[in-house]
């Protein structure tokens, strides 16, 4: 879990707020022009990291290695963008 949904903010464009105890970064996905120094808003794939993320797929060592990284981000494969820079 990387964030929390009240039930009054539902929309289709909104993922919730972020929980105090996850990191979240955009990562360059240059083949599809999605650039964390893009402007107005940044872009990127979605990686995120922390207690609350899970380390791994249950009994498949394969699949944790192509979407985790050595450090414990986690490559969600999902597009975001991001607030002003």
């Amino acid at each position: 879990m990387a964030c929390l949904l009240l039930p009054d903010h539902f929309g289709w464009s909104r993922v919730g707020e972020l929980v105090t105890c996850t990191e979240v970064k955009l990562v360059n996905a240059p083949e599809a022009n999605y650039l964390y120094t893009n402007t107005p808003r940044p872009q990127g794939e979605l990686w995120i990291r922390g207690p609350s993320v899970t380390k791994g797929y249950y009994k498949n060592e394969k699949a944790t290695k192509e979407t985790f990284t050595d450090d414990g981000w986690y490559i969600t494969g999902d597009i975001g963008t991001g607030h002003a820079i």
